[in-house]
């Protein structure tokens, strides 16, 4: 655990090696993973900013280093550097469209439209070649984890799974979801997205 939802603001920290799950627990403990947070990638913005307690929290997902950067210490680079409150901007202009499209999904997609572009998604950020021409996931990703990321029981994804497995877009091996058509995934999104 690198910091829990609630949290007083203790800094930034940037990921260099390692993932990172972000993910809101509700008051009786349900969890709802809100992003996969990897290299180069920031953690704790809006703390760090607003010096309000962690709205999330951020869990290893697998061993993890990350760079801290101190309130104090930002707050300095900033009255230094004008500059970086352009940057600044445009990485919380990037995080508001995020969740605008997350919200997106979750209005106009079933589960099925929001596994596969969750699925594409990982596949894009997390694949890499495996066998037959197929993408495999390459972080420790299991059901119960897609069901938190999406906002489901976990055996609602798993039947999911064995349909996208069924019509041959997806293989279930060792506890890895190989992606066997990311264009078919894609599909399915689309028409669900067109109405």
């Amino acid at each position: 655990m690198l910091f829990n939802q609630g949290d007083e603001a203790d800094g930034l920290y940037i990921v260099t090696e390692g993932i990172l799950r972000i993910v809101l627990v509700a008051g009786d403990g349900r969890e709802l993973t809100l992003n996969l947070m990897e290299p180069g990638d920031v953690v704790g913005e809006i703390s760090l900013l607003d010096g309000l307690p962690r709205s999330a929290g951020a869990i290893a997902l697998t061993e993890v280093s990350c760079l801290a950067l101190s309130r104090t210490d930002f707050e300095a680079a900033m009255d230094e550097n004008p500059g970086l409150s352009r940057q600044i901007i445009y990485a919380l202009c990037e995080l508001l469209r995020r969740n605008t499209s997350i919200i997106g999904d979750r209005a106009f997609l079933d589960l099925r439209g929001r596994l596969c572009r969750l699925l594409s998604a990982l596949a894009i950020g997390h694949g890499r070649p495996g066998d037959d021409g197929a993408t495999e996931i390459a972080v420790p990703i299991t059901q119960s984890d897609l069901a938190t990321m999406l906002g489901a029981t976990r055996e609602a994804v798993n039947k999911q799974m064995n349909a996208l497995a069924k019509v041959g877009l997806v293989r279930l091996a060792q506890g890895r979801a190989l992606i066997l058509d990311r264009d078919g995934l894609a599909e399915i999104t689309e028409e669900q997205a067109a109405g």
